[in-house]
């Protein structure tokens, strides 16, 4: 608070000084005395007529003054309201993560085939609230684009099946879901067919129970159709 109060106190300080240094040269200048001394109407006309440098070093200062307190008020309203803002935003962010965090937990336990898989649900929460820390909570671009990624991943798998060639191989499948689940902070591992078949769905079940609830994505992995199972 001081800095603020530091420039008005000196102007205030110069202001006098100026006003004190034309008062008495103007005294003088007119040899004024106590005998001057006189309250009536033409006598405060000339007086201010006299003193008029005064007066007007008086009053530049107070605007002066005024205009330095006027600005002041004005930046700590300011920073007052978007330090208010930044607190709004973490506190709002915290509590968004944490809803999130306990709601993949519980979502987590009613799969049996991912518990052997690692989930970093704050790498997929950033990934799908990039700007939550300030406070705002669309889902990203780039998370609907790896929601998409999934589904292309599972179209290529279902051209290859019907090619003329056949040239299936759920080697190649399952590293292409692998690579397309890691911007969600799933770490998926090669398993056998159908065990990861089993695990594949029940990760669908999971991004499309998030989309769901915490998005307005309407596309739903577990109703694509996967005809290499």
């Amino acid at each position: 608070m001081n800095r603020y109060v530091w420039p008005v106190l000196g102007i205030f300080i110069i202001t006098l000084i100026g006003a004190a240094w034309s008062f008495v040269n103007t005294y003088n200048q007119h040899d004024l005395g106590f005998d001057d001394l006189c309250f009536l109407s033409n006598c405060v006309t000339s007086f201010r007529e006299k003193f008029s440098g005064t007066i007007e070093i008086l009053g530049f200062g107070s605007s002066v003054a005024y205009i330095v307190i006027f600005a002041s008020g004005v930046y700590i309203a300011l920073n007052n309201y978007l330090t208010s803002v930044k607190s709004s935003a973490l506190s709002g962010h915290i509590g968004h993560l944490t809803m999130f965090k306990d709601y993949m937990v519980d979502e987590l336990k009613k799969y049996g085939a991912l518990k052997s898989q690692k989930v970093n649900v704050y790498r997929w929460y950033r990934l799908a609230f990039p700007l939550s820390s300030k406070g705002d909570i669309t889902v990203s671009e780039e998370y609907k684009l790896a929601v998409r990624g999934l589904c292309h991943a599972i179209q290529i798998t279902n051209k290859s099946i019907n090619s003329p060639k056949g040239g299936y191989g759920y080697r190649k499948h399952q590293d292409r879901m692998i690579e397309a689940l890691k911007p969600f902070g799933i770490e998926m591992t090669n398993l056998p067919r159908n065990n990861f078949n089993d695990v594949e769905f029940e990760i669908f079940g999971l991004i499309d129970s998030f989309n769901h609830t915490f998005t307005d994505i309407d596309c739903f992995l577990q109703d694509c159709v996967r005809e290499y199972v």
